[in-house]
C-alpha cells in the first residue's frame, strides 16, 4: 500500500506559517523600498565635515567631485587607525570639529609614519591642536581665531577669483617652513614638508563643505590639497563597520525603523499563534475551559429531575477504574475506593444525595482521568 500524499493537518499548519514569514518579508521589503523612495532626495544630517552628510557643512559633494574626476579615488575610512591601515592610501583627510573624537598618541605615531614615508595629510578644524602640533613639529598651531573677511581674493592654487570663507578659524605659523594662505589677519591654512611627506592644515573647514564647494576658487583650492586614493577618516566621526551591512547601508532612519519593526513582527506572530508550530497535538479533541466545563455541567443537573441517575455513568466509571476488576459494588470494591478517596469523595461516588455530592464526582472521575492518562506507557 502506497504511502497517502495529502497533506494533513501538521503540513497545512506549517505551511501556513511559511505563507506568513513569505508575506512578512516581502512587506519589510515593500517597507525597505519606499523609505529609500522618499529619502532618497532628502537632505542626509549628521556631523559636519562627513563625506555621508549633504546638509550645509557636510562634505558629500567634495567627495562626489573627488570621485568624478581624473586621478583621485574617494575612499571612508570606518576603522581606527594602526599599522597597516593606510597602506594603500596616498592622502589622509580628517576634519577636527566639535563631533569628532581626537587622536590617541599611537594614532598619531601613525599618522607621523605616513608623513615620513610620503604620504600626504590633510588636517581641517582647529579643535585637536595636539594633533596639529604633533605632526608639524610646532611649526603649526591650530586656534580659533577671526583670519579676516569671509571672502579672500587669493593666487593660491594658481587662480585668480575669490576663496569663499566662513570667517572663523586662523593659524600661528612658523614662516620659514610653511606656506600659508591668510586673510586680512591671520592664516587660515598652511603647507609645509613633513619628512617625504606634506602636510595641509585647513582652520577654516567652508572651502571644503557643500554650500560653498562650488563658489569661486574653492573646488580648485580643495581638490588641489589630494592626490591618489584619498581616505576620509569617518571612523572620527561616529561611523565605525559595525553599521555596515543591509541596516547600515539603508537611508536617514529607515535602520532605526526597521529595527523597531523586527521585534514587532516576531510579537504579533506570538500573539497570533503564540508559537509557529502546531497549537494541540493533532487528533485529540481541545481540552474545554475548565470554568466553562463546571458552569455546563451545573446548569444540565439542575436541568434533570434525576441529577443522581443521570450521572450513574460517571460513577460507574469511576468505580470501575478505582475498584479494579472487583465488581462494583462488592465490598472488596468499596475497600479499594475506600483507600483511593476523602470520605466526601466516597459518599460522592457511592451514594450521592445532594447537586454538590454529583459535582465531586465529576472532579473526581476528571482527576481519575488524568491519573489514568500518566499511567498509559507512552
Amino acid at each position: 500500500m502506497s504511502p497517502s500524499t495529502t497533506m494533513g493537518e501538521t503540513g497545512r499548519r506549517s505551511r501556513a506559517n511559511i505563507i506568513r514569514i513569505v508575506v512578512i518579508l516581502i512587506v519589510v521589503w515593500v517597507v525597505v523600498a519606499l523609505l529609500t523612495t522618499l529619502e532618497g532626495d532628502r537632505p542626509v544630517p549628521g556631523p559636519d565635515g562627513s563625506t555621508f552628510v549633504t546638509t550645509s557643512m557636510g562634505w558629500a559633494a567634495f567627495y562626489e567631485l573627488l570621485d568624478g574626476g581624473p586621478g583621485r579615488s574617494p575612499i571612508r575610512l570606518q576603522r581606527a587607525l594602526e599599522e597597516g591601515t593606510l597602506a594603500a592610501v596616498d592622502t589622509y583627510v580628517v576634519a577636527e570639529s566639535l563631533h569628532s573624537d581626537t587622536h590617541t598618541s599611537d594614532e598619531m605615531r601613525v599618522l607621523a609614519d605616513f608623513l615620513d614615508t610620503g604620504g600626504t595629510v590633510v588636517v581641517v578644524g582647529t579643535s585637536n591642536p595636539d594633533l596639529v602640533d604633533t605632526l608639524s613639529n610646532g611649526n603649526i598651531v591650530a586656534e580659533s581665531g577671526d583670519p579676516g573677511p569671509p571672502v579672500v581674493s587669493t593666487g593660491v592654487v594658481g587662480r585668480s577669483g575669490d576663496l569663499h570663507l566662513s570667517g572663523f578659524g586662523s593659524l600661528d605659523t612658523q614662516p620659514e617652513s610653511v606656506t600659508t594662505a591668510a586673510g586680512t589677519n591671520a592664516p587660515f591654512a598652511a603647507v609645509t614638508v613633513v619628512g617625504d611627506g606634506t602636510l595641509h592644515v585647513l582652520a577654516d573647514p567652508t572651502p571644503l563643505a557643500n554650500m560653498y564647494i562650488d563658489m569661486g576658487v574653492n573646488p580648485w583650492f580643495a581638490t588641489d590639497m589630494v592626490d591618489g586614493v584619498v581616505a576620509f577618516d569617518e571612523y572620527r566621526l561616529g561611523f565605525r563597520e559595525s553599521g555596515d551591512g543591509f541596516l547600515g547601508s539603508l537611508p536617514g532612519r529607515s535602520a532605526e525603523i526597521i529595527t523597531l519593526l523586527i521585534p514587532v513582527i516576531f510579537v504579533g506572530l506570538y500573539v497570533y499563534g503564540r508559537r509557529l508550530g502546531v497549537p494541540e497535538p493533532t487528533g485529540e479533541p481541545a481540552t474545554p475551559d475548565r470554568r466553562l466545563l463546571i458552569d455546563s455541567v451545573t446548569r444540565s443537573l439542575r436541568r434533570t429531575r434525576d441529577p443522581v441517575g443521570a450521572t450513574a455513568p460517571v460513577r460507574s466509571t469511576i468505580q470501575g477504574r478505582l475498584g479494579g476488576a472487583t465488581e462494583p459494588g462488592t465490598m472488596a470494591s468499596r475497600d479499594r475506593l475506600r483507600m483511593a478517596l476523602t470520605d466526601e469523595e466516597l459518599t460522592a461516588v457511592t451514594d450521592p444525595r445532594t447537586t454538590q455530592d454529583v459535582l465531586l464526582a465529576d472532579h473526581v472521575l476528571a482527576r481519575t482521568t488524568r491519573e489514568d492518562g500518566r499511567r498509559r506507557p507512552t
